[in-house]
């Protein structure tokens, strides 16, 4: 990284933050507005570390989704769902948990930060505004980490339209459009966007012999329709409205089975054998709710490739079963503006309604695939290998509404304000369904119970889903079979509702020094009721019973691999369960920020500033442990520097930062008493103290992260631009935090130690980030401009787990991107090629795994190349502003 630090300091580039200088001496010198905090300023004098992707940018470097945006922003890791900004995000899934980082389409906040982030990939967005640090005062909500808005082009008052195309090499078929213009003169102005991709699915994984190749880029086929109206009924009211309507369908990519330890394996399974061909596999000992040894692929040793440890990821396997989602969303949002008293006050008010019905099928054992099961039920695969088929389904269902109404002031002397009351309400209901619908009969059909019948157990109470308000101990009894085949059904239900009432205040104390104080008071209320059917098999020494005692359960004869004629393949004794939680809890904290502007001249800012952040508490919904965890803060101290220098041609950000962070809400396997925790049911200790490993979201009690971060653009000539950023940062947890070893797909060895992780790192904090970009533009008379444009970005190694063993950290990857943009004369016709990664190289951006299961990790996008043609009608020039018609503070 020296050689890293070093090309910073000689270059002294970053991403393409705009400087207010005229003329520029490059078209990426221009000035950017943003609205970060509540007004529109320059980047340049914006006293927040902060970074904005304007429509050039996105337009120029071909920018299409999360992977395009984390090369342009310091200190930022990103997984498949969530943002982690200097080591404050979210590290897993709940429905009772919220990010950490907060997402806002056109001012309103969405708990999905993918909504954003891929809605029209990136197309016609007017720019992307990433705010490191807490924004506990103006934001607030979830924003201990910080913001990334997205603002979509507003409509012009003069005809316009755009029609793009791309194509790539994996066949990918992608169309947009735009119009926008005047509807009714001086009073309606409107936009209409509209697109249908199909990101194609044509390249193969390289799999194993014996494994099924499948898409390692994924599908997805994407429609989207966005109407903007803005509506002017008077010279000082503005009301800007868009609605959309969004269809999108997703083949997810498939996974990397990553190896681990010595021959790249993990032997966390039973010494029982299942021969079938040449090939021997073998079933968990333990069987978690979730998981009775599906003995699918991610269940098998498989024979990766690679140092055991996620490296060399070229050669690893690729699993042989993928999610495929459907998402409908549809979404209103509101801007309106009433300019009084001379121009001088503003009262805004900004809503949002979200309607999102989620739909996923995951084939857990996909027909074809080098899984197997045991004959005579099975089907054959291609290499005589039995199929079995598992399958994990959710129905989900999303809304929320919120409203923010703001005043803001514009006053000629020392003191303007800004402040607000917000409210937000959000219902998510969720179902799951893990279920054989074929094969084996092992949960269709009712089994012969022997000795352990009706009398012993009771009548089956599943899979009658009938709970009828089941809250506490859990009800057990025999299994019945289900015809659908399903072993585990869950229903979620969650309600949140947040109020804030926040201000914040400028006031210049001289013509150099200006002080910001702002507060807000945030409550988060929250409701969470859960109910869970499912097959369970405890293990035999609970009932007094040794394992030889019942290996008449077993479908196969180790020994012999003769199959038995029983639907029980599993040594325990099968069981159903049903129980259920309500649970309710409220968080609510003071946020505050002080922030000294200094101004020497006007060319550079320095500040310094204390910010505080909050995140609230909430469930462990959908993990099993059904309990509150509490809500984390932070107080953030941060220095910075935005400066223009060498005649306006050097525009330069810096910043460094101190957090004191406390209660950070983790995923860990811990030891907890009995008293503590939602028990597996079938293992509930009567004694109170008594200790067990849980999987839950818990609260490390302090931690520390530091760090620094450059950003900058140099104009070379007003050909030859050079841009980049670097960021530093470390974290480090400062208090006591025990975490098991017992049952953690990251642990380093597989017994039941205990480790105190103070001194060990947060997950998802790369140390060093760094991206280089160069742009050269050609002029060529009567036969346009050619730019050319090529980009280099690195990620750090991270962890994805607080052991932080080698075996949970990710490897360092870069990406190299190059791209040619013909433009013609005027700039009504661009023809672009591009190649994102061109050395094909994969990068994981996310790793899990469970008890018995081998670790599993999501990669970045291979080799991608292809071209994109634009064409423009219209006065397409008006597209590069606003519109004529000035909406006051405002964008």
């Amino acid at each position: 990284m020296r050689s890293v630090i070093a090309l910073v300091t000689i270059t002294c580039v970053g991403i393409a933050n705009a400087v207010d200088a005229a003329p520029a001496p490059s078209p990426f010198l221009e000035e950017i507005i943003v609205t970060a905090e509540k007004v529109k300023a320059p980047v340049r004098d914006t006293s927040i570390a902060l970074t904005a992707i304007d429509k050039r940018i996105i337009k120029d470097f071909g920018m299409t989704g999360p992977e395009d945006i984390q090369m342009f922003v310091p200190s930022y890791s990103r997984s498949v769902y969530d943002v982690t900004l200097r080591g404050i995000g979210r590290n897993f899934r709940s429905l009772g948990g919220d990010p950490g980082v907060a997402s806002y389409f056109n001012g309103v906040y969405s708990e999905n930060v993918a909504i954003g982030a891929t809605e029209d990939r990136l197309y016609d967005l007017q720019r992307i505004e990433v705010l490191r640090g807490p924004q506990g005062t103006l934001y607030g909500r979830n924003a201990v980490g910080g913001v990334v808005n997205y603002i979509t082009n507003p409509p012009t008052d003069v005809p316009t339209g755009e029609l793009m195309a791309r194509f790539d090499g994996h066949g990918a078929q992608e169309f947009y459009g735009v119009l926008s213009g005047t509807l009714v003169p001086d009073r309606v102005l409107g936009r209409l966007v509209a697109m249908n991709a199909d990101t194609g699915n044509d390249r193969q994984s390289k799999a194993v012999p014996g494994q099924r190749p499948v898409s390692d880029t994924g599908q997805l086929l994407d429609r989207n329709i966005a109407l903007s109206l803005e509506i002017m009924p008077t010279d000082n009211i503005d009301v800007l409205i868009r609605a959309n309507d969004r269809r999108n369908d997703v083949d997810q990519r498939a996974s990397l089975v990553i190896g681990e330890g010595e021959g790249n394996r993990r032997n966390r399974s039973s010494a029982v054998c299942y021969p079938v061909g040449v090939d021997c596999y073998v079933e968990p000992v333990a069987m978690g709710i979730n998981g009775p040894a599906l003995n699918g692929a991610a269940y098998q040793m498989l024979p990766v490739s690679g140092d055991g440890f996620g490296r060399n990821l070229d050669g690893q396997a690729y699993l042989d079963f993928k999610p495929r989602s459907a998402v409908d969303t549809s979404a209103v949002t509101m801007d309106a503006q009433w300019r009084f008293g001379y121009d001088r006050f503003t009262l805004r008010y900004v809503a949002g309604y979200t309607d999102v019905d989620f739909r996923l099928n995951a084939d857990l054992g996909a027909s074809g695939g080098r899984n197997t099961c045991l004959p005579p039920t099975c089907a054959q695969g291609p290499g005589g290998q039995g199929i079995r088929e598992n399958h994990f389904a959710v129905s989900e269902e999303y809304h929320l509404y919120s409203h923010d109404l703001q005043l803001i002031t514009n006053l000629d002397g020392r003191w303007n304000f800004v402040g607000g009351l917000f409210r937000y309400h959000a219902r998510t209901t969720q179902v799951n369904d893990y279920h054989e619908p074929q094969h084996l009969g092992t949960y269709t059909v009712d089994p012969s119970y022997g000795l352990f019948g009706d009398d012993f157990l009771g009548p089956p109470t599943f899979p009658g889903k009938h709970n009828n308000g089941v809250n506490g101990p859990a009800t057990i009894s025999s299994w019945g079979g289900d015809a659908d085949g399903t072993y585990f059904w869950s229903f979620n239900d969650t309600v949140v509702d947040a109020y804030a009432v926040y201000g914040q205040a400028t006031y210049d104390l001289n013509a150099q020094f200006r002080l910001t104080l702002g507060a807000r008071w945030s409550k988060d209320e929250k409701q969470g009721y859960e109910r869970r059917w499912g097959y369970f098999e405890p293990d035999p020494a609970a009932f007094g019973l040794d394992l030889p005692t019942i290996n008449f359960l077993l479908t196969t004869d180790p020994s012999t691999g003769e199959y038995n004629g029983d639907p029980l393949r599993l040594v325990g004794v099968p069981i159903s369960f049903q129980d259920g939680v309500d649970i309710e809890d409220e968080w609510d904290e003071p946020t505050w920020r002080v922030n000294l502007d200094y101004r020497p001249d006007d060319r550079t800012l320095a500040y310094a500033s204390a910010t505080t952040g909050y995140r609230s508490g909430g469930f462990n919904l959908s993990l099993n442990q059904q309990f509150s965890f509490d809500a984390e803060t932070v107080i953030s101290y941060e220095f910075g520097l935005k400066k223009l220098m060498l005649n306006d041609r050097l525009q330069l950000n810096a910043a460094a930062y101190l957090y004191d962070y406390e209660n950070h809400q983790v995923r860990a396997f811990q030891p907890v008493r009995a008293a503590e925790f939602g028990c597996v049911p079938g293992d509930c200790p009567d004694d109170p103290d008594a200790i067990r490993v849980i999987d839950a979201v818990r609260n490390v009690p302090k931690s520390r992260n530091w760090g620094i971060e450059l950003e900058g653009l140099l104009s070379v000539t007003t050909q030859l631009t050079l841009g980049g950023l670097y960021s530093y940062m470390r974290t480090e947890i400062t208090d006591d935090f025990f975490v098991s070893e017992a049952g953690n797909p990251f642990a380093t060895t597989f017994g039941t130690e205990t480790v105190n992780v103070k001194g060990n790192e947060l997950n998802r904090a790369p140390r060093h980030v760094f991206t280089a970009w160069v742009n050269y533009s050609l002029p060529m008379g009567e036969y346009g401009t050619l730019g050319a444009l090529t980009a280099y970005s690195y990620m750090d190694e991270q962890y994805w787990d607080v052991l932080n063993g080698r075996i949970n950290q990710s490897p360092s990857f870069y990406r190299l991107d190059t791209r040619l943009n013909w433009d013609s004369p005027r700039q009504r016709y661009r023809v672009s090629a591009f190649v994102k990664n061109m050395t094909d190289e994969l990068g994981i951006v996310d790793m899990r795994g469970g008890p018995n299961l081998q670790r599993v990790a999501d990669t970045t996008l291979p080799r991608v190349w292809g071209i994109e043609v634009r064409v423009r009608f219209g006065d397409w020039s008006a597209d590069t502003t606003v519109h004529a018609i000035d909406r006051g503070n405002l964008l």
